[in-house]
């Protein structure tokens, strides 16, 4: 406190004299330099070292940080960064994803299309493989891990833990200064000249300065039914309220899972594998679930392929959606050896009890042929994105992402005989038409209200609510202080989608105000200025754009 009045008491006398007298600038920045060493950190901010933030230390952040130093590995200045790591938990790498409990919980991609390390997808396959003694006791169900093994997301953060770790000591070992700051950041703001940018925490009463910052702040909360988390028994994220969850259903008969894609379908894994007996409904508005996979590889492809979309930039103005379903209409085709149509791919006649066994089959025949596409498609589909038009994006989310989801994010064949045997035991149920759900004081129920095909409206009642919808991507409705104090200050742009304002070329943050320091982000936080942001690998690789753009504006 007693360096806080001081120093605004020399900024105040020392821009005053300066503005009577014409003192020289030097003596003023002199004299703020000797207080912020005292004020500013827990060592002082030093003009020879290069300061990087990062704000969140999940799976996104550890990839960053371990990419960054295997970068810097034979860098002659390695020893003028340092890295100040900011995350509230504490715990390093898992995030909310990967930090699950239930061993129920699988990845979405099989082993060897997961790692910090986009250009070697197969980096956590190898850790697996080579450091058994990290994790078999911890899952002695599973006896080896191979290229195809789906494993729990709880294996996935033991690997991401130990990144952490290894993060660390590297960063030790190349004398570099490394601190993990237990704290929320909740603004970054500017500062007099020659300070640089410093970044505000919530319980903390001091100011970290920063050359760079790097936002990997992770997945927000859902948007929707926000209205319910004053009730008993609502759950807004499944993944933060497991233990609750479990706690709570052990006296419960009914719960509604809101949703009915991959989330719901974890929230679904989670009560079986808590033991729940009671009964499960899944409800959305159209009811349908993800396609069912048993591989994710990416294939060399005829028509949907860079070179196809370049030919196509050049010969159209502006790219249509149309132009990219004329590619995946000619691929599918191809695959499947007679003509195939977007209303064929779109088409979902069957309820969904049917449908996924229909799913089901065509894995157990080798028939689901459509899996050669959607690694290809999670690469491409970027290139149309920063192409489209805003009112094309509008036009891709409102008509054609639904469709698209159910195959670019399918779910496990293994979890897919669960969730079958779920429906044919009669402990779940898939609905659709979902429109609202209240909640009923008197009974001290929830009640959701259906809206048929025939217009007829139902109601159903329940013990519990998990909201399963997934995550929210609008960061100007979070309830994140840090961005609420961005969009309050207007201090960076937000793009129409309510994600940040990056560039797709090197992910810095178009700020509105001159700051010092250079702002990046990656991954859930840029999207609308990037589509697939959920992916771990999409992550990865926007990290490793970020760490090349830093070390390529060093001044070392």
């Amino acid at each position: 406190m007693f360096y806080r009045i001081l120093f605004l008491l020399l900024y105040f006398l020392t821009s005053t004299y300066a503005m009577t007298h014409k003192l020289e600038e030097k003596l003023i920045q002199s004299s703020y330099r000797c207080l912020s060493r005292q004020y500013y950190s827990h060592h002082a901010p030093s003009t020879e070292l290069v300061e990087i933030a990062v704000v969140g230390g999940g799976s996104t952040g550890i990839s960053f940080i371990s990419q960054f130093l295997r970068e810097i590995k034979h860098h002659v200045h390695r020893d003028k960064f340092s890295i100040k790591l900011f995350e509230p938990s504490g715990t390093l790498g898992t995030g909310l994803a990967y930090s699950a409990k239930s061993h129920a919980l699988l990845l979405n991609s099989p082993a060897s299309c997961f790692s910090i390390y986009p250009e070697d997808q197969k980096h956590f396959l190898k850790w697996a493989q080579q450091h058994p003694e990290k994790w078999t006791r911890h899952f002695p169900e599973i006896r080896e891990i191979n290229e195809d093994t789906f494993v729990p997301r709880k294996l996935a953060g033991l690997y991401l833990s130990d990144a952490a770790n290894q993060a660390k000591n590297l960063a030790n070992k190349y004398n570099i200064q490394y601190q993990v700051v237990e704290d929320e950041v909740v603004n970054i703001i500017e500062t007099p000249a020659p300070l640089k940018t410093a970044l505000l925490t919530k319980h903390k009463p001091l100011r970290y300065s920063a050359d760079h910052i790097i936002l990997c702040t992770g997945n927000c909360a859902p948007e929707s039914y926000v209205a319910l988390k004053k009730h008993p028994n609502y759950f807004h994220t499944i993944h933060s309220d497991e233990e609750k969850i479990k706690e709570s259903i052990k006296s419960i008969s009914s719960v509604l899972v809101i949703g009915t894609r991959l989330s719901a379908i974890d929230a679904a894994l989670m009560l079986k594998d808590q033991n729940y007996h009671g009964h499960i409904t899944m409800a959305s508005r159209n009811g349908r679930l993800p396609s069912v996979k048993n591989e994710f590889k990416i294939y060399n492809l005829k028509h949907l392929t860079t070179e196809s979309i370049q030919r196509q930039m050049r010969a159209y103005s502006a790219l249509k959606i149309e132009h990219l379903v004329t590619l995946i209409e000619k691929e599918a085709s191809d695959i499947y050896g007679s003509e195939i149509s977007m209303d064929k791919i779109a088409r979902y006649t069957h309820d969904p009890v049917t449908t996924l066994k229909n799913d089901l089959e065509t894995i157990r025949n080798g028939e689901a042929l459509w899996q050669k596409i959607p690694a290809v498609f999670i690469e491409l589909i970027e290139m149309y994105w920063s192409n489209f038009s805003i009112e094309e994006k509008k036009r891709y989310l409102r008509d054609y992402v639904g469709i698209m989801q159910r195959y670019t994010s399918a779910f496990p064949f293994v979890n897919a005989e669960k969730i079958n045997g779920m429906l044919c035991d009669d402990q779940l149920t898939i609905k659709s038409g979902l429109r609202e759900i209240n909640y009923d004081d008197e009974k001290r129920r929830f009640v959701a209200h259906y809206c048929g095909n025939d217009g007829i409206i139902t109601h159903e009642y329940f013990d519990c609510v998990l909201n399963a919808t997934g995550s929210g991507k609008n960061l100007t409705r979070s309830e994140a202080s840090l961005y609420s104090n961005l969009l309050q200050s207007d201090s960076v742009s937000f793009n129409i989608f309510g994600g940040l304002d990056v560039s797709t070329q090197n992910f810095r943050v178009a700020a509105k105000k001159n700051f010092k320091a250079q702002m990046y982000a990656a991954g859930s936080p840029t999207f609308g200025s990037y589509f697939f942001t959920n992916y771990f690998y999409t992550s990865a690789k926007q990290s490793k754009t970020i760490v090349e753009d830093i070390l390529r504006s060093s001044k070392f």
